[in-house]
């Protein structure tokens, strides 16, 4: 058995490796169980045609995320920079508290986070406690967020 990360033709890869055979088992056929995926991409308005400027992405994603807490919905925002997602985290935890929850229901993780910190917030996201968390791509290689209902993504990823 072998896994693979997408890829364009994991197949021909896994024989490749191991010179033997193999039989792919997609998406459609792996028999797991999945809830239904809404892709929603945005693009602020122009607030400036005449020099074409849009409004803040950045804005854009404290509002979709703070909605998505609002109800109660377990969420990730990735932000590109270690001071965006610092701002985000600022916006979104004024946020929940003006709508009377609890500021560390929503956490940051990013570079320069201690191990014993970021093992506590992948264990919050996992029990639930974490509500909402705002990341940079270093969330990406510690943990598995299956688990979180969406995920807001401030500007392109660049992957």
């Amino acid at each position: 058995i072998c896994c693979s990360p997408p890829s364009a033709d994991p197949k021909e890869h896994a024989e490749r490796l191991v010179e033997r055979p193999f039989t792919l088992i997609d998406e459609a056929q792996n028999g797991a169980p999945s809830g239904e995926k809404q892709f929603i991409l945005y693009n602020p308005p122009i607030i400036d045609e005449t020099l074409g400027l849009r409004g803040s992405s950045v804005l854009a994603a404290r509002d979709a995320a703070s909605t998505f807490l609002a109800s109660d919905i377990q969420t990730i925002v990735f932000a590109r920079a270690r001071q965006t997602v610092e701002l985000l985290l600022a916006y979104l935890r004024d946020d929940i508290v003006y709508q009377g929850g609890e500021a560390l229901s929503v956490t940051g993780y990013r570079g320069g986070y201690l191990p014993l910190e970021r093992r506590q917030i992948e264990h919050g996201l996992r029990t639930g406690q974490i509500r909402g968390v705002v990341a940079t791509n270093a969330l990406e290689l510690g943990i598995d967020i299956g688990q979180l209902d969406a995920a807001v993504i401030t500007g392109y990823p660049g992957s």
